[in-house]
């Protein structure tokens, strides 16, 4: 249910903000923009994995977007781009801002910068930086 909540919202919003800037190319083909943008931002689960393009969900095992800004996961949660993750194991981001990462093992940001990471085990950014970190094992920024 709160993925259900959680994907109307964000289509809405990234709908809308779509709408704000494309102005009159978005508004010539507003269903099928509505459509993609539903289908960009749905939270497809695959065995309790939540897989997503661009969406946000929550997961009692693992997450894996390409562009999400929430995710939280008893599990493992990973994204290419990410703002908030929230993960029982790993939390990991590739390339760009980390505004929030919480893991219960190692909080990763691959190229960018984490303004708050805290990890029962260990908290790296590897090209990049990091504005505080906190971690069971090692804390580094390379």
């Amino acid at each position: 249910m709160k993925n259900t909540l959680l994907w109307i919202v964000t289509t809405v919003v990234y709908f809308l903000l779509l709408c704000a800037v494309g102005g009159s190319a978005v508004s010539e083909h507003l269903i099928l923009t509505l459509v993609v943008m539903a289908l960009l931002c749905a939270p497809f689960n695959i065995k309790g994995h939540i897989f997503t393009v661009l969406g946000n969900a929550e997961s009692q095992k693992n997450i894996f977007g390409l562009v999400s800004l929430y995710q939280k996961a008893d599990g493992n949660a990973f994204a290419l781009i990410s703002l908030l993750q929230k993960a029982g194991k790993d939390a990991g981001v590739g390339i760009g801002l980390s505004l929030f990462q919480r893991a219960g093992g190692d909080a990763l940001v691959i190229i960018g910068m984490a303004l708050f990471q805290k990890a029962g085990g260990d908290a790296l950014v590897i090209i990049g930086m990091a504005l505080f970190q906190r971690a069971d094992r090692h804390v580094g920024v390379c």
